[in-house]
């Protein structure tokens, strides 16, 4: 039992990072380090300062400085605001020994000094540069105060590594409970029942791979919950089978997830239909729009799956 802790501690497969400390526990180990390093559990006096949010399970998803108003962030949801505060708390209390992503950001006007003279009162606006840049300003009297660009990055914006997203993806997908989906969804015509069983081999970090059976109507309804418009795209018949693409596309957090998918025609396994497929989690997007401007089925524009 021991050694199999530990051999999960040391692959670093953690679906919630658990804390030993007061029983706490972490949507990701970025979250973790912030909290032991700063001592939260008992420094209420720092801890009164900071913006840390919970889920409704108690589970912490962001610790940060505040920097944007709670009405910023409900009138224009980004995966900026959670970012960018705890990228200062990172430079302002040097959490993590590598700084490496901090370098990332592009001060157009100001430095970190001036970031930490912001207030959520300061009026701020983020502007999307070509689906490659957030350019964030916080002005004053009229003229920009500070201006700081940030990549659109999926793994910069989560501050987190491919490989743990990948398992907390995984592991929430198979959890999810599709409520949000009623009734029926068009779907394209040789996919249409969201009760189809999906067994996906995803190709992960490290070349591993897990295989996992969950529903269309699962893949569909969570992929909604985390923001995504899921796609797809019919590429042709081949025998007695029909292929596809199922797109889950981010464009605020610059990412896609992909299942190219196997659809037996006519098949029936004791009336429930089952689909093999290959899954790849966080494909830039920049990689998603190369890809089809040069596959042979390029003419099957993405299509959108609508409520």
């Amino acid at each position: 039992m021991r050694q199999s802790i530990h051999h999960t501690i040391e692959t670093g497969i953690l679906l919630l990072v658990a804390c030993m400390t007061w029983g706490q526990t972490f949507k990701a180990s970025h979250l973790q380090r912030a909290y032991e390093k700063l001592h939260l559990a008992t420094n209420t006096q720092l801890r009164n300062h900071l913006s840390i949010r919970t889920d409704d399970r108690g589970i912490i998803e962001h610790i940060g400085i505040p920097m944007f108003s709670t009405e910023m962030r409900t009138l224009l949801p980004s995966p900026v605001y959670d970012y960018l505060e705890y990228a200062l708390l990172d430079h302002k209390y040097h959490i993590n020994e590598n700084a490496l992503q901090q370098l990332k950001l592009r001060f157009q006007n100001g430095d970190w000094s001036d970031l930490e003279q912001v207030r959520p009162s300061n009026k701020c606006t983020i502007n999307n540069v070509d689906d490659k840049w957030y350019v964030v300003t916080w002005s004053r009297s009229g003229k920009s105060n500070i201006s700081v660009a940030i990549p659109i990055d999926y793994e910069l914006l989560a501050n987190s590594s491919r490989k743990e997203m990948e398992q907390i993806f995984i592991s929430n997908l198979q959890k999810h409970h599709p409520a949000t989906i009623s009734g029926n969804i068009p779907l394209m015509p040789e996919l249409s029942d969201i009760n189809t069983t999906l067994s996906l081999e995803f190709q992960l970090y490290g070349h591993h791979k897990k295989t996992i059976d969950v529903s269309l109507a699962q893949w569909l309804s969570y992929g909604l919950s985390t923001g995504s418009t899921p796609l797809y795209i019919y590429e042709g018949r081949n025998q007695n089978t029909d292929k596809a693409v199922l797109l889950m596309e981010n464009r605020q957090e610059g990412y896609a997830h992909m299942i190219s998918v196997n659809i037996p025609i006519n098949n029936n396994n004791n009336g429930k239909a089952t689909c093999n497929g290959k899954a790849y989690l966080y494909i830039p997007i920049s990689n998603i729009t190369r890809l089809y401007e040069k596959a042979p089925h390029h003419q099957s524009t993405p299509k959108k799956y609508e409520n």
